[in-house]
């Protein structure tokens, strides 16, 4: 099997399904679904190369659309404070419960791959494969209809932890 040739300035499917953190089927619903918009690759012998500036291009249009700013901050906020993963996943899951949606629905709107969102709610606060990423996260935001916010609290306990530990590293 021949490996994937260097192109200045582009780099491989599968270089692009590891920095974005997603599936070859994502990839793929993604440049059969126009309303995506994600970078056309070339093609070269057979190989998928996409321009790196296309893509981050992309990128920062897509979290544009999402700028809270952009849509307006909610008169309340939809969770109380979020600190553990397993909360933000659970707030996400009673979210996607009061808009009336299942798994597969939001799947088919964010784009992520099939069983995502029930493997990552059904992993909250356990060790699964199936995590929110950076990629993943804003998709699913995205697809719920809600953003997040970070917000001071007067609870510094875990913040001395933090740099604790930091300075014993």
């Amino acid at each position: 099997m021949l490996a994937a040739m260097k192109i200045e300035g582009y780099c491989s499917a599968p270089e692009v399904l590891s920095r974005l953190g997603i599936g070859a089927t994502t990839l793929g619903r993604w440049l059969n679904d126009p309303s995506v918009r994600f970078p056309r690759p070339v093609k070269v012998k057979g190989h998928r190369y996409f321009s790196i500036a296309a893509v981050d291009a992309w990128l920062a249009s897509f979290d544009a659309g999402r700028n809270i700013e952009a849509a307006g901050l909610p008169e309340k906020a939809l969770t109380g404070p979020i600190t553990e993963y397993s909360d933000l996943v659970a707030a996400l899951r009673s979210r996607r419960q009061e808009l009336g949606l299942s798994h597969m629905e939001v799947e088919h709107v964010s784009g992520l791959q099939g069983g995502y969102v029930s493997k990552i709610e059904a992993g909250a606060g356990k060790n699964h494969a199936r995590t929110l990423g950076c990629v993943s996260l804003p998709l699913m935001l995205g697809a719920l209809g809600c953003a997040l916010q970070l917000v001071e609290t007067t609870d510094r306990t875990k913040l001395r932890g933090v740099k604790k530990a930091m300075q014993h590293a």
